[in-house]
């Protein structure tokens, strides 16, 4: 789980490196405005999430970090930066082998 919390990080540092910054704010935005979102839905317990207070926040912090993953996983996947920085060359992941994964 540690080592997941800090991919962001770490794609985030390869966006700034490269000077794509546009990005790392995108997915900044977004993840805070999920983060606010299920802070009020989980901290409050609005439209049938439970109310569970400080324990709502961290779980949301959680959703928070994740979803940013996420989003520089994707991005990282687009055509452009798959083929000028070869990102994912030496894993050997692809496309075909997410998709066979996400398929299990």
């Amino acid at each position: 789980m540690a080592l997941l919390l800090r991919r962001p990080y770490t794609n985030r540092g390869f966006f700034y490196g490269i000077g794509h910054t546009k990005i790392c704010m995108f997915s900044a935005l977004a993840a805070y405005f999920f983060n606010i979102m299920f802070n009020y839905l989980l901290i409050f317990g609005k439209y049938g999430f439970p109310c569970i207070g400080l324990a709502g926040e961290r779980i949301s912090a959680s959703i928070r970090i994740f979803l940013g993953f996420l989003f520089f996983v994707f991005a990282t996947f687009l055509p452009y930066y798959r083929t000028r920085y070869k990102y994912y060359w030496k894993l050997g992941i692809g496309l075909h082998s997410i998709g066979q994964i996400v398929k299990i």
